[in-house]
C-alpha cells in the first residue's frame, strides 16, 4: 500500500460503511420501538427488518451493527494516518489486513445466517459485505511483504503506541466505544420493553396495540394449516394478500417458524379488503384481493397453498401474476381453472369473511395466538412475548 490512492479509497469506503452501519442501528431500535417498517423492507427475500431484529442482530444486548460502526471508525482513522504519512502506509498494512480479514470472516458468518437460517437478506447488510470485500482487495496487494517485515517493526510499533499520545488516543477510543455501546444497550432494553408492552395487558400503555384477554377460536379443520397438529401454539393468520401490512406480518410469521421449529401450527383465514367478495366494506381498498384469495385456495386444492401464498405476499397480486404463480409451481391448469370458476370456491372465501367478521375482525392483519388477538403488523418481539407465555402455560400443563 505504497501509493496514496489506496488509503484514501479505504477511508471513503469506510465512511460509506459507517453510514450504513449507523442506519442499521437506527432502524433496529426504531423497529423495536414502533414496529414501523424500514425503507429496505422489500419483500420476503429482501427484508432488513427480519434480519435486523432477529436473535442474531444483537451481541451482549448491543446491536451488532454498532460494532460495525466502531470498526469503520477505526478504519477511517488508520486509513487517514496512512494517507497523511508515507512511512506509515507499509507499516500499517499488516494491522489493517488483520482487521479487514476479521470483518470479512464475520460478514461470511452473518451472510450464512441470512441464507441458511433466516432465508432473507438485508440490503444494507449486503452493502457492508461488498465494502468489506473491496477493503480486502485494497489491502491484499503487497501484504506478503508487509507481513514478513512485521516482526522487525513490531517492537518499534508497540513502543510508539505506548507513548503518551498513543495511549491517549487508544484510551479515548476505548472510552468512546464502551460509552456508546452502553448507551445503545440501554436504548435497546427500553425498545424491547416497549415491544413487550404492546403484548402485555398488564403493562400496556393507553392507545398501544395489545392482545385481548378473551380467547377467540377461529381454527377450522378445512382451513389451510402448516406445522404439527399437536403443536403447543396455534397461530391463526387472518389476512389479505394485497395488504402491505399483511405482507409484512407474513414475513414475521416465517421468521417465527424458523425460531420455534415444531412448536407452532399456522392456520390461514381469508379476509380480503375487496368489495368484490367482502360486502362488509363501505369502499374499495384492494381490488385484486378477492381474486388472489380464490387463486390461493385453488392452489391449496393441489397442495400448494403456502407456496402460492408466499408468492402473493411478495406483492405480486395482479391478474397476470396469478397465472404466473400457477405455472411456476407446476399446478395443473385445467383443475386450477375449474376451481376458480366453481361457486364453492367463492363460498369458501365468503365463509371465512363471515366467521371472522362475527368474531370482531374489521381490518387486517389479525393474528390469533392460541386465540389471543394481536392486530396489525407488530414487531417480532410482540409475537415472541405471547408465544413464550403460551409455551410456558403448555409446559405447566404437561407437568
Amino acid at each position: 500500500m505504497t501509493t496514496m490512492w489506496r488509503p484514501v479509497t479505504m477511508a471513503v469506503l469506510s465512511a460509506l460503511g459507517l453510514g450504513s452501519s449507523a442506519y442499521l442501528t437506527s432502524i433496529h431500535l426504531g423497529h423495536l420501538r414502533t414496529g414501523a417498517a424500514s425503507i429496505c423492507n422489500l419483500g420476503s427475500q429482501l427484508n432488513c427488518d427480519v434480519v435486523n431484529t432477529s436473535q442474531w442482530s444483537e451481541l451482549l444486548g448491543v446491536p451488532v451493527s454498532h460494532f460495525g460502526t466502531l470498526f469503520y471508525l477505526a478504519m477511517i482513522v488508520l486509513a487517514l494516518l496512512a494517507a497523511a504519512k508515507q512511512d506509515l502506509r507499509t507499516r500499517l498494512q499488516p494491522y489493517l489486513l488483520f482487521l479487514i480479514v476479521a470483518a470479512c470472516g464475520f460478514s461470511l458468518f452473518l451472510a450464512g445466517i441470512s441464507l441458511f437460517v433466516l432465508n432473507t437478506f438485508c440490503v444494507f447488510c449486503i452493502s457492508l459485505y461488498v465494502i468489506n470485500a473491496l477493503l480486502l482487495g485494497l489491502v491484499l496487494p503487497q501484504s506478503t511483504t508487509a507481513l514478513r517485515a512485521l516482526p522487525q517493526h513490531l517492537g518499534q510499533d508497540l513502543g510508539a503506541v505506548l507513548r503518551p499520545a498513543g495511549l491517549l488516543l487508544i484510551a479515548a477510543g476505548l472510552c468512546g466505544a464502551i460509552a456508546s455501546s452502553w448507551v445503545l444497550r440501554a436504548a435497546g432494553q427500553d425498545a424491547h420493553r416497549l415491544a413487550a408492552q404492546r403484548t402485555s395487558p398488564a403493562t400496556a400503555s393507553a392507545g398501544q396495540p395489545q392482545p385481548t384477554t378473551t380467547r377467540i377460536d377461529l381454527t377450522d379443520a378445512t382451513a389451510p394449516s402448516l406445522g404439527p397438529s399437536d403443536a403447543p401454539v396455534t397461530i391463526v393468520e387472518i389476512s389479505d394478500f394485497e395488504c402491505p401490512y399483511c405482507q409484512k406480518a407474513s414475513q414475521t410469521l416465517a421468521e417465527l417458524r424458523r425460531l420455534y421449529p415444531n412448536q407452532l401450527r399456522m392456520v390461514f383465514r381469508h379476509f380480503p379488503l375487496d368489495q368484490g367478495c367482502n360486502t362488509l366494506l363501505k369502499r374499495q381498498i384492494h381490488p385484486n384481493a378477492c381474486a388472489a384469495a380464490r387463486a390461493a385456495f385453488c392452489a391449496g386444492e393441489q397442495g400448494q397453498f403456502w407456496a402460492y401464498a408466499d408468492k402473493l405476499f411478495e406483492g405480486a397480486t395482479e391478474p397476470d401474476d396469478l397465472d404466473a404463480h400457477m405455472r411456476a409451481l407446476g399446478l395443473k391448469e385445467p383443475e386450477f381453472r375449474r376451481c376458480l370458476a366453481d361457486p364453492a370456491t367463492a363460498a369458501r372465501i365468503a365463509k371465512d369473511i363471515d366467521q371472522c367478521a362475527k368474531a370482531g375482525v374489521a381490518g387486517v392483519p389479525v393474528l390469533l395466538i392460541n386465540g389471543r388477538k394481536l392486530a396489525g403488523a407488530q414487531p417480532i418481539e410482540a409475537f415472541r412475548a405471547l408465544i413464550d407465555e403460551e409455551l410456558a402455560i403448555a409446559s405447566k400443563k404437561v407437568r
